[in-house]
């Protein structure tokens, strides 16, 4: 089978076959094409192409769920590996009940995110490495001592079908920028930059230049910089770039419900909310506190209409005013504390099991300025970037150092500072925020979850964010 014409009409004929196997299943075939270069210094470093085919049978019978994948050597394997399995589950009895099977009528919907200009099927390695060179010779002429720079692309072709009658069809082209930077002017620093989203590849250079030549010229100033700050309490302003992070880790990764139930407590870690606790409406920050996750932006590098069961997505209200208005969750967690799935079932390609995860996640922006904010904080830092952080397995104790940051005197900013670290328990942080600007940013990420590992494309965000009385030193 070499066409995916040939590979479509083979999961039909297999989603058939199951029917009498299994109470319940779900395909998702996925065709990728994909390339990418890395450029170090001005020089290749490595250029790579491919494409693949995969499938993943994902099942319930008895109220237990099986999950099998493929890159389909043999179209019978597959079958046999799900009838093995499928046998397993009769001969046990102690697995957790779980339900996947949908809610909802049949869906049958396509979608696609749309090329302009250069096309991925028809890009070759040698552009890619001419454009990535472009930037890493820019990054030369900026005098940083070492750069590398990944540009890649792929085009994922996925189709959805379940034995209900679902059938879900989405081509997304997924444009990806890695640049790696250090400056050593006085004290050595290292600038990680990711710029991810869906759509046109030609408008990668734009993005990536002017993400660049916002920052260059200020790294050799905190290169430079040799002032560090007094330790004691400070009124703290933080950049888009660090309350997307902060929401991403210590609102989004506890508020994953397969996490609060457990599932991953031995590889990624538990949740400060106890599954006993999920039904109450939990105050954990400020009424200034409103934090969403959006699959549905357009463009952005977490998008998609349908998960990865099929559940339609649409825009999903973590944080309400301070107090948790809702779980990350799929059909069978969202059934456990009877409620029904908001579609944050995703993989990192259709051979890995899907679990559940974030999309684009963000702190929502109000109306004032950000030279309001800094009125507001009157004396204080500001710290615009991060170059390190870490959060502990609950998700209730963070730390994050600061890369560009200033000190704030009398509503203005003022002379830079050098490495300000902030240590801080999720509560006081999210209670202690007391005022957001209008300054809505996203910054492209790779969240990592699962073992195996999944890495999967998302948007962190949110505006310039004020936070009261935080320790820094």
């Amino acid at each position: 089978m070499s066409e995916f014409s040939d590979y479509f009409n083979f999961s039909e004929r297999l989603l058939k076959r199951l029917r009498n196997k299994v109470d319940f299943s779900q395909i998702n075939l996925e065709s990728s094409v994909s390339k990418g270069v890395w450029i170090t210094n001005g020089k290749l470093n490595i250029a790579e192409e491919g494409d693949e085919v995969l499938i993943g049978i994902r099942f319930s019978k008895k109220g237990k769920v099986g999950f099998v994948s493929s890159n389909l050597p043999n179209k019978f394997d597959i079958y046999d590996e799900v009838n093995r399995l499928s046998e397993k589950i009769d001969r046990t009895s102690k697995f957790e009940i779980n339900d996947i099977s949908p809610d909802v009528n049949a869906v049958n919907e396509k979608y696609e995110v749309r090329e302009n200009g250069d096309k991925i099927e028809e890009l070759n390695l040698d552009k890619l490495g001419k454009d990535a060179n472009v930037i890493s010779e820019y990054l030369q002429e900026k005098k940083t001592k070492t750069n590398n720079v990944f540009f890649g692309v792929t085009l994922i072709r996925n189709v959805f079908m379940d034995s209900t009658g679902s059938l879900i069809e989405s081509k997304i082209p997924l444009i990806n920028s890695l640049v790696t930077l250090v400056i050593d002017e006085l004290n050595p620093i290292t600038r990680y930059f990711q710029t991810g989203y869906t759509g046109t590849y030609s408008d990668l250079h734009s993005k990536l230049m002017d993400k660049l030549k916002d920052e260059i010229n200020i790294l050799h100033k905190v290169s430079k910089n040799t002032n560090k700050i007094i330790p004691k309490k400070y009124n703290v302003v933080v950049g888009s770039e660090i309350s997307g992070l902060m929401a991403h880790e210590s609102v989004g990764h506890p508020l994953e419900l397969d996490r609060v139930f457990g599932r991953e407590q031995a590889q990624g870690g538990s949740s400060y909310f106890d599954k006993g606790d999920v039904s109450n409406r939990r105050r954990i920050g400020s009424d200034k506190v409103n934090i969403f996750d959006d699959p549905t932006i357009s463009g952005s590098y977490g998008f998609y209409k349908f998960d990865s069961e099929g559940t339609k997505a649409s825009k999903r209200k973590l944080i309400d005013k301070g107090i948790v208005n809702s779980f990350l969750m799929d059909r069978s967690y969202a059934r456990k504390i009877g409620m029904q799935s908001n579609a944050a079932l995703r993989s990192a390609n259709a051979a890995a099991e899907p679990i559940i995860r974030m999309a684009n996640t963000y702190v929502e922006p109000d109306n004032i300025t950000f030279e309001d904010l800094l009125e507001q904080a009157k004396d204080g830092i500001y710290i615009k970037s991060f170059n390190e952080w870490n959060i502990n397995e609950t998700r209730e104790n963070q730390k994050y150092v600061g890369l560009e940051a200033y000190y704030i005197k009398n509503g203005k900013l003022g002379e830079l500072i050098k490495d300000p670290v902030i240590e801080i328990t999720t509560k006081s942080l999210w209670n202690n925020v007391a005022a957001v600007d209008k300054n809505l940013e996203f910054t492209a990420a790779t969240c990592g979850k699962g073992d195996p590992m999944q890495g999967i494309p998302v948007f962190i965000g949110g505006p310039n964010m004020l936070i009261e009385g935080v320790t820094v030193y």
